[in-house]
């Protein structure tokens, strides 16, 4: 039998292991049907309802956001708005007039200023007017795009000057304003990639501690078994046996990222599906990256992103146990590099909490947000240098474990 499938073999027999794996799955599960950020629990009949009238609308309002498409949206959501109908009239208008008058606006003008507040109750709260929301919401999106270039150049203003301020402005307004004239948006429903989405962002947790438990004695128990002397003497060797661990633990890895995944996708296919491939990414409230992605794209690219994420981790978590003669420094180190993220983004002054391994793993975290570098002259994205750090330190981890497993053995 090949080496590596030895070493995996090892893995999957362990009790420990997989009762860790089930019972974090089933942890999974409970986590897919009760995260609740901006969308409803994944079960009951409230959410079904809200899932079923959301694809309604989303099939309603689909297509490209073009002045048409907003004329078109706007339009209609106005003639409820103004049809008199449905708005307040005699001496429930006059009250409202008043009412508005007390809190300071204007008695004469207030009607033109804010038909708004003139419009019954009853019409506001309706699923007739409140599925216009969204639509309405998603016209807005050049308008949102070049606030947020404002907002981005207000503060590089304030944190920077001279030639890397002029940079880093130049970069902003270059995004913003790209995303904002030369990107077409399409509007659809697309639950189903924001719920996994939302997912990706808290399933680090659930990755992290299959690895810990999974690779934190892949190497250190062969020290306290005392099995490594015997390994130097085998056929096999020493770098041999070290690689077939490092394969095998990738492979351990990257299976618990599959299974993990899949059964969120599987969660997603059946509850939410996968309509709205196309439609807009940003939200402009946690997702105000100016990149021009599709749902879809920006998904693919948070799934690649955890994957790097979990191979960098496990990189670390096997490094830290070929340096330990037990399992047990090396489960706690894998516990604290998971915790880390979320103790340092307690202190303002630490900016460097997406270059933890459990930030890769959140999938689209990095990517939510704008994030220049003036490096060399130059402004390049943030995201780039993560990556970079990401791929170049999982092969140092490699590299350090072979060495340090070796080096080990002679030594015995």
């Amino acid at each position: 039998m090949n080496l590596t499938m030895i070493e995996l073999r090892k893995i999957f027999r362990s009790r420990v292991v997989l009762f860790a794996v089930l019972f974090l799955l089933i942890i999974d599960i409970f986590v897919y049907g009760n995260t609740g950020n901006s969308y409803y629990a994944a079960f009951g009949k409230d959410s079904k309802e809200h899932i079923a009238e959301a694809q309604e609308d989303g099939a309603y309002f689909k297509g490209e956001i073009t002045d048409q498409w907003i004329a078109g949206v706007t339009g209609e959501a106005d003639a409820i708005r103004n049809d008199p109908a449905n708005q307040l009239q005699g001496d429930e208008r006059e009250a409202m007039k008043q009412k508005l008058a007390d809190q300071g606006f204007d008695y004469d003008t207030v009607e033109e200023k804010y038909p708004g507040a003139f419009i019954k109750e009853e019409v506001l709260s309706s699923r007739s007017y409140t599925r216009y929301e969204p639509a309405e919401s998603a016209a807005m999106f050049s308008e949102n795009a070049l606030k947020l270039m404002d907002l981005q150049v207000s503060a590089i203003r304030e944190g920077c000057s001279g030639r890397k301020a002029e940079a880093l402005e130049r970069a902003a307004k270059e995004a913003y304003q790209s995303l904002a004239n030369d990107y077409t948006p399409v509007y659809d429903y697309n639950l189903g990639y924001g719920w996994m989405n939302n997912i990706m962002l808290c399933q680090q947790y659930i990755l992290g501690l299959m690895l810990a438990v999974g690779l934190s004695g892949i190497i250190s128990d062969e020290y306290l078994k005392k099995m490594d002397a015997m390994i130097q003497v085998t056929a096999y060797g020493r770098r041999k046996t070290a690689l077939a661990k490092l394969k095998a633990g990738l492979l351990f890895s990257v299976f618990a990222w599959m299974l993990v995944m899949g059964l969120n996708l599987l969660f997603t296919t059946v509850i939410y599906g996968w309509e709205g491939w196309d439609s807009y990414w940003q939200d402009w409230i946690f997702i105000t990256a100016p990149f021009q992605w599709s749902q879809g794209k920006a998904m693919l690219v948070g799934m690649g992103t955890s994957l790097l994420g979990v191979i960098y981790f496990a990189s670390a978590v096997m490094m830290i146990s070929s340096l330990c003669k037990t399992p047990a420094p090396s489960m706690l180190f894998s516990f604290g590099l998971l915790m880390a993220p979320a103790v340092c983004e307690q202190y303002d002054s630490f900016k460097g909490t997406a270059y933890f391994p459990a930030s890769l793993m959140r999938g689209e975290y990095i990517w939510m947000s704008y994030r220049p570098v003036f490096l060399g002259g130059i402004v390049i994205d943030e995201q780039m240098l993560i990556l970079t750090a990401g791929v170049g330190l999982s092969a140092v981890c490699m590299l350090v474990t072979i060495r340090n497993f070796e080096r080990h053995q002679v030594s015995n």
